[in-house]
């Protein structure tokens, strides 16, 4: 058995063909086949069905030949989304909602500094008691997230109830609830 490689699209996908036989034979693929749903591609003694980019094991025979039919892609080389820039930057201060919310065992706080600030993210108590604090430090700007365990500073695990979360920079203050279930 030989592998011929029979028809390439810009290096990306590639038709291979391991026949019992040594005679060369060519399969011109149509365009429509890239993402278009499906084509035949075919000639008087062949046809073989199918959409290129997806896994397909086949035969194709004909009263001579049997041919072993398979379609591979590499996965890198594929841009599936384009985000903004790299460098963008947030254009405010943001406390986000924590997710998920109500939570156990942990959840995430997400936020924003828009200029590089002293940062504070603190858990408080409904009675206004701080529990924990998450962060204390200099952060330039940038998008961040922390999580948080559901335990105080002490690392036990603080009990079923709403507290709340507070972000505190340089000219910023905002607090958002949220609810620990047990």
């Amino acid at each position: 058995m030989k592998a011929r490689t029979l028809a390439m699209w810009s290096g990306l996908f590639v038709l291979f063909i391991i026949a019992e036989h040594t005679a060369a034979q060519t399969f011109k693929v149509s365009y429509s086949v890239f993402g278009g749903g499906g084509a035949v591609i075919a000639d008087s003694n062949h046809r073989m069905i199918s959409t290129l980019g997806q896994p397909l094991i086949g035969t194709s025979q004909n009263s001579e030949n049997i041919h072993k039919i398979g379609f591979w892609y590499p996965v890198q080389g594929f841009i599936t989304a384009v985000q903004g820039p790299v460098n963008e930057l947030p254009s405010e201060f943001r406390l986000e909602q924590n997710y998920p919310n109500p939570f156990n065992p942990s959840t995430v706080i997400r936020y924003q500094l828009r200029a590089s600030s002293r940062v504070e993210i603190s858990i408080y108590s409904l009675h206004g008691q701080k529990v924990r604090t998450l962060l204390a430090a200099e952060k330039p700007a940038g998008f961040y997230e922390i999580d948080w365990d559901g335990r105080d500073d002490r690392g036990k695990s603080v009990a079923t109830g709403v507290y709340f979360y507070r972000l505190l920079t340089d000219g910023f203050v905002e607090t958002k609830k949220l609810l620990v279930l047990r």
